[in-house]
């Protein structure tokens, strides 16, 4: 739990000397902090749930914190994002504001998305279905996704278009 907490850390700030500095620094901190506690059993995970769930539905995100969502984390603007409870989030995945992981009950698409490491989601950008986002993928604001994305792409547009691009998220994620 810590360890995926200082890479959550780590991801929005660099190199993390003090822990408790970084909850405070960057927008989000406190509810991802709150939400990996809350993976924990027994009284802890308890009374991190509670505080979770009060964090949460202030800023309207929709979260369920599991082994499925690796380290690095990062809620730039933590407002109004939503993430099902079954999709796969790889290491180092930014959403911003109003960013939303979903699921699609039936068709060809069934299932929920599947994002791989480096991953950016921008403002209002949607991806739904049994989609595989890959590594170095770069999702632009108001994007509708709901097909494969390879590795170093940029994504944009309603429908979107998958356009390549190398260190597609190095501006947010440096080497």
């Amino acid at each position: 739990m810590f360890k995926k907490w200082r890479m959550d850390c780590e991801a929005a700030l660099g190199k993390v000397g003090k822990i408790g500095v970084a909850v405070r620094a960057f927008t989000g901190g406190g509810v991802i902090f709150w939400g990996r506690l809350s993976e924990n059993s027994g009284l802890i995970g308890l009374f991190s749930k509670i505080i979770y769930k009060l964090l949460a539905r202030r800023r309207g995100i929709e979260v369920h914190f599991s082994e499925r969502i690796s380290g690095g984390l990062v809620f730039a603007h933590a407002y109004c994002i939503t993430v099902n409870s079954r999709a796969t989030l790889g290491e180092k995945v930014m959403l911003f504001k109003g960013a939303t992981i979903g699921s699609v009950r039936s068709g060809a698409r069934k299932g929920v998305p599947v994002l791989g490491n480096r991953v950016v989601v921008g403002v209002n950008a949607t991806i739904v279905g049994g989609v595989h986002i890959g590594d170095d993928v770069h999702i632009a604001p108001n994007t509708f996704v709901n097909f494969d994305v390879p590795s170093h792409s940029l994504v944009v547009g309603n429908p979107g278009s998958i356009h390549p691009r190398y260190n597609a998220t190095i501006d947010y994620f440096p080497l």
